[in-house]
């Protein structure tokens, strides 16, 4: 029978296994719904998930980089200085195509994400799969 003691294992193994706080989170957020649907009603306690604190950038650490992006222009440095300007993350840059861009009416266009997971095959030759999907969030600008 399920209990709380079977769940706090579980968890513990999830994190034994390096999962982030945030995705056992997610993980125990489905398994609670799953049981709710099942009337089976057990409160299942969550991990704390620590936030981490933003770090903007001051002005003279912003002109800094810029000046180093310019000077040092590559692929890498030029994604970079267009993340700065454009508010994108890595994961979408990445995923970009000529076609997402606009030039005569100056858009880019956001429909994809790259992200890069852990491969849980242990006989697999790549240590991680990549998964383009759906951006985190919908930008109408």
């Amino acid at each position: 029978m399920l209990s709380i003691e079977i769940i706090n294992k579980f968890t513990s193994n999830l994190l034994v296994e390096g999962l982030a706080e945030k995705t056992i989170k997610d993980i125990l957020i489905i398994l609670q719904q799953i049981l709710k649907y099942g009337n089976i009603n057990i409160k299942i306690p969550m991990p704390k998930v620590s936030k981490n604190e933003i770090q903007i950038l001051k002005k003279d650490e912003q002109s800094k980089l810029e000046k180093d992006l310019i000077k040092n222009l590559s692929e890498r440095t030029f994604g970079i200085y267009f993340c700065l300007y454009t508010g994108i993350r890595i994961g979408e840059l990445c995923a970009l195509q000529w076609k997402n861009i606009d030039l005569i009416n100056k858009k880019v266009i956001i429909k994809k994400t790259l992200i890069r997971i852990k491969n849980l095959d242990d006989k697999a030759k790549k240590k991680t799969i990549i998964i383009i999907d759906e951006p985190k969030s919908i930008r109408t600008k």
